[in-house]
């Protein structure tokens, strides 16, 4: 996180910074419980019920925000660039990458199935580059490369844990 962000290590001097950092480290512990928990359940999960009921729990949660809060935007003055992004979101960044997921929370150990949410952001960031021209810095690329890297370690442990044990087994 510290590559990534080297260029704006200053602003975590700043509260509201902060609160997004503590949200993130949030999220990111909250994903990996979800993540435990799904795959405990996976085998009876219906991927499209599961996605279905996600997204009615955040379309409620987005709709009382606005609600108490009144600001909200009037769809006519969404431009069409917007609403194809929106598109691309739910397809893809939902319908299709939350049925794999829990596919191979199904099929894979969790530790394989828990790649995807580190993936995710690489593959974001560098299809972000290629198509929309968004800049990529040498500390984003170096983020990602010891993101992979880490990956590469972590699996390779537990590829070598998985045949001691196997070995010790017979």
């Amino acid at each position: 996180m510290c590559i990534i962000f080297y260029e704006y290590l200053a602003d975590f001097l700043i509260p509201d910074f902060r609160f997004g950092i503590f949200l993130s480290v949030l999220a990111t512990i909250t994903w990996a419980f979800g993540t435990l928990y799904t795959k405990k359940k996976a085998a009876s999960y219906n991927p499209y019920f599961s996605l279905g009921f996600q997204m009615f729990i955040s379309s409620i949660l987005l709709f009382a925000y606005n609600g108490a809060t009144g600001i909200s935007v009037s769809l006519s003055e969404i431009p069409l660039e917007t609403w194809l992004a929106i598109a691309y979101l739910v397809v893809v960044g939902s319908l299709i990458t939350f049925t794999v997921f829990i596919y191979s929370l199904q099929h894979l150990p969790p530790e394989v199935s828990s790649i995807y949410a580190y993936m995710n952001p690489v593959v974001a960031v560098l299809l972000g580059s290629a198509i929309f021209g968004e800049s990529l810095s040498i500390s984003i690329a170096l983020g990602g490369l010891v993101t992979l890297f880490g990956l590469y370690l972590v699996n390779k442990s537990l590829r070598q844990s998985r045949k001691k044990t196997n070995i010790l087994i017979k």
